[in-house]
């Protein structure tokens, strides 16, 4: 904290001074290059963070796998209905019609999608993720939903 406290009293003179800014130049460099991420490293990223076994995505999530905070009426809701309550929610605001289509970008396990799809009639869902894993667990529970005609997941990076 006194570091913290001396440094933040100086700063002004200090990023006046060439060598404040040659170094304030030199952390901010440093700290792009740290933050760039190029097509190789985004599928590297998604794969060490989301590729891994299905028992421990299983151990904490719903069955769904929503991987975001569920919506919760009371102390005696479950993950499972918060989770179920939240996706209906989210569906019911998009408001959609048939013929609608929605792009999921990072579609995750592919439960958005699904509920989508289950309550708006002739609504599509394209959704595109980095991650195997996910991908081949989305395209199977679609599947195995009878949804596989309205949700269409792909394989691919958004900026493509």
């Amino acid at each position: 904290e006194p570091l913290v406290d001396l440094l933040m009293t100086n700063s002004n003179s200090w990023a006046t001074h060439w060598t404040g800014r040659a170094t304030l130049q030199i952390v901010n460099a440093l700290a792009w290059l740290r933050h760039l991420n190029p097509r190789g490293r985004s599928r590297r990223n998604v794969a060490h963070h989301y590729d891994l076994s299905d028992a421990l995505f299983d151990s904490f999530l719903d069955p769904w796998r929503q991987y975001s905070c569920g919506y919760f009426h009371g102390e005696e809701d479950t993950l499972e209905t918060a989770q179920v309550t939240k996706l209906a929610r989210l569906a019911a605001k998009l408001d959609l019609q048939p013929d609608d289509r929605v792009l999921d970008i990072g579609y995750g396990w592919g439960g958005l999608a699904m509920a989508i799809a289950g309550c708006a009639e002739e609504a599509r869902v394209t959704g595109i993720t980095l991650s195997d894993h996910q991908f081949s667990h989305a395209c199977n529970m679609v599947a195995a939903a009878g949804l596989d005609s309205r949700v269409d997941f792909h394989l691919r990076d958004y900026r493509d």
